[in-house]
């Protein structure tokens, strides 16, 4: 088990581009669719916050495994889901109070603020770098982000939130759509944009000035392949969600990520018989082939693991260890017992996943040099 969580981590460092040498640092030995890429929370925000939020009360000290949420793997209970982002420089909205309506003009001479689209275009044209480096290494970026940060986009029930077509007068109060400057070369007249969703007291009151919220633990903690939250969790494992094993979806005899089945759909399907929307730990799994390809990754290497460690089990108490006497004791054995094999694997896969992205890939991006100034790893 300890050399394919090698062979793991060396095929990720293999796809961020040329090695030159080994790293200094931490050394030791389906059919897939277009995304409806929104940050959405099925539901809505109330449906999200309706989970424990309540402060750690237990003996953080004594916590074997990491709390899915977040609480308790902080005295304080920094990092977990639900707080509001911590800001570098104050609030400054443009309604008097400074409290909550965007900003429409500058703040010398009072001059209309241009188009956020003429900015993005002109300042951050697109351009091609030689590098070293390989597209995985946006692509590995991008999954590492998304195990510690979304800001939650309000939604209708059951629908997104319409604001180009829409009249002022109607329009949803969170609506602040984006006009697109003469000649863009991408967009016509609109682009869609919906506020992210206000941080809440304990009361539920919106507080000012207002802040935006992380829906997700701010560790490094494969909370993209397991989940922020108890539901999420228990949606994506087997038993109802007291197996040890993740559930997967047969594809050609292949095990793949399982079906999500939430309304409204997560992703937008095409018509082929085995199209469907992939569930894991972060929603926005399908916004991308590869991206999908590494939460599926981590999926089968927990089951891997977990069928690794049953197997142990039964070899130490003298027993038969094939695949079906193995796949039969992870079913048959008791609920505590499915829960450390569960809660075990999960723990395994966090530290690779740690390793790889601290040790293996934070040297490329921010240079040894960094890494060792903000003691890093």
């Amino acid at each position: 088990m300890k050399m394919f969580g090698l062979y793991l981590s060396l095929f990720y460092i293999s796809l961020f581009g040329s090695v030159h040498g080994a790293n200094e640092f931490c050394v030791s030995p389906p059919d897939l669719y277009y995304a409806n890429v929104n940050g959405l929370i099925p539901g809505g925000y109330n449906n999200l916050i309706k989970g424990d939020q309540s402060p750690c009360t237990k003996d953080i000290a004594s916590l074997r495994y990491r709390e899915l949420d977040g609480r308790c793997n902080h005295p304080k209970d920094y990092g977990s889901t639900l707080k509001p982002l911590k800001r570098y420089l104050p609030a400054d909205y443009h309604d008097e109070k400074g409290w909550n309506t965007p900003r429409l003009y500058s703040v010398v001479g009072n001059v209309a603020l241009p188009s956020p689209r003429l900015i993005s275009w002109k300042l951050f044209p697109d351009i091609s770098i030689n590098s070293d480096l390989s597209m995985f290494t946006m692509q590995f970026g991008q999954f590492l982000s998304h195990d510690i940060g979304v800001a939650p986009v309000p939604t209708s029930p059951n629908h997104t939130i319409t604001c180009c077509q829409v009249s002022s007068r109607y329009m949803n109060r969170d609506c602040f759509p984006i006009p697109i400057p003469k000649g863009d070369p991408r967009f016509q007249k609109c682009m869609e944009f919906v506020r992210s969703e206000a941080a809440k007291d304990d009361d539920g009151n919106q507080i000012n000035p207002r802040e935006q919220l992380n829906a997700l633990t701010s560790f490094v903690d494969s909370s993209n392949i397991y989940g922020s939250n108890l539901g999420t969790s228990l949606r994506l494992r087997t038993e109802n969600g007291k197996g040890a094993l993740l559930v997967t979806t047969l594809i050609h005899g292949k095990e793949r990520l399982p079906n999500d089945t939430s309304s409204p759909p997560a992703c937008l399907r095409t018509e082929s018989p085995t199209s469907y929307c992939q569930l894991s730990g972060d929603g926005r799994v399908n916004q991308q082939p590869v991206l999908s390809t590494q939460h599926l990754s981590f999926h089968l290497y927990h089951n891997y693991i977990v069928r690794q460690l049953a197997k142990g089990i039964l070899k130490r108490k003298g027993f038969k260890t094939s695949p079906a006497h193995v796949e039969k004791y992870i079913k048959t054995v008791s609920e505590k017992v499915k829960e450390m094999l569960f809660q075990e694997a999960r723990k395994i896969v966090g530290a690779i996943f740690q390793k790889i992205a601290f040790c293996e890939y934070l040297p490329y991006i921010v240079g040894p040099e960094l890494i060792v100034k903000f003691d890093l790893w």
